[in-house]
């Protein structure tokens, strides 16, 4: 039997202080469920982007006796199964891009870009060839196309990407000057969140669930609304607005029913308490003649409880 897949986990942390390696390390081992085809970093480095990606699980790319020895902040993290493309290094995320004026931006991204070929045959004849069959390339690339390859006017191009970009995505961006950009598509499929350090406040975490900021010893603040972006700076926030602002949402159900971890918070819910809900109303749904609950696979252990608990049938392990 093949081992089930989940989705991409993104993180990014911007702070004063110059070393966030271990930060980095935690956050995502903590998203480790989301993906573990592949794991990469981009962290700024004496003024370099430096990009390391592999494949295999975080322990596997980055082994914590080499962890003394990488040294950059702040830093974009992926943790990765494959939409698109496959489970090859050249696949892995994050991607970086070169830019007008000597510089480099990267990105890692959470979600999956449909139009893909269309994109790819656009940026083709613009002189933009994609190396990988990952659509986080794509959307960097097109990014760069629309922004002609200025850093600074990323934030003002974001509004041209619901017309040309169809899909869902969010997404981490890292510049050679320190910024961190993070932004979520128009319908907000995927999660996206942000919090702080709660001993240093100039530590600002985004993450694609609230265990990454847990395990730092972090306070989730928010979501990164739909169709938003937040541009922060030495752990700080320096700038934020909607470059498409829509009525409708589209969050993904599957994160609440399975890909997420159970003590996660999406959209300001506790994904236990939803999953535990989920179960009830099935229990009040549906007349149930049955002698137990068996929960497969764990992630729908909180429903079987929910259902328990409603019909006062006991669960058993059955599998």
């Amino acid at each position: 039997m093949s081992a089930l897949k989940e989705s991409c986990g993104v993180v990014a942390i911007s702070s004063e202080n110059g070393r966030i390696i271990e930060k980095m390390f935690y956050a995502m081992l903590a998203l480790q469920h989301r993906g573990e085809e592949s794991a990469g970093m981009l962290l700024l480095d004496n003024g370099r982007l430096r990009l390391r990606k592999g494949i295999g699980k975080v322990l596997d790319v980055f082994p914590p006796e080499k962890l003394l020895s990488i040294n950059g902040c702040p830093g974009i993290g992926h943790v990765r199964y494959s939409t698109v493309g496959s489970p090859t290094t050249l696949d892995a995320q994050p991607f970086k891009v070169p830019m007008k004026g000597r510089r480099e931006i990267g990105l890692a991204h959470n979600g999956n870009i449909v139009n893909i070929v269309e994109l790819r045959k656009t940026l083709a004849e613009k002189g933009l060839k994609c190396r990988s069959r990952c659509d986080a390339e794509v959307l960097l690339k097109t990014i760069k196309m629309l922004s002609n390859s200025s850093i600074e006017d990323i934030p003002s191009t974001l509004k041209e990407l619901p017309d040309l970009v169809e899909g869902a995505y969010s997404a981490t961006m890292l510049s050679d000057d320190g910024t961190v950009i993070s932004f979520r598509d128009p319908l907000g499929f995927k999660p996206l969140c942000y919090g702080r350090g709660m001993e240093n406040t100039s530590e600002l975490y985004f993450a694609s669930e609230s265990v990454a900021l847990d395990v730092n010893d972090a306070r989730i603040e928010s979501d990164v609304e739909p169709g938003s972006y937040i541009i922060a700076k030495d752990g700080e926030i320096v700038e934020r607005g909607f470059f498409c602002k829509l009525k409708r949402r589209a969050y993904c159900m599957f994160e609440y029913v399975y890909f997420a971890r159970p003590d996660s918070v999406l959209e300001g819910r506790s994904v236990y308490n939803v999953r535990m809900e989920l179960g009830r109303n099935l229990a009040r749904t549906y007349e149930i003649d049955v002698d137990v609950i068996i929960p497969v696979p764990d992630t729908s252990r909180p429903a079987a409880e929910g259902m328990s608990r409603e019909t006062g049938i006991d669960v058993a392990e059955g599998l």
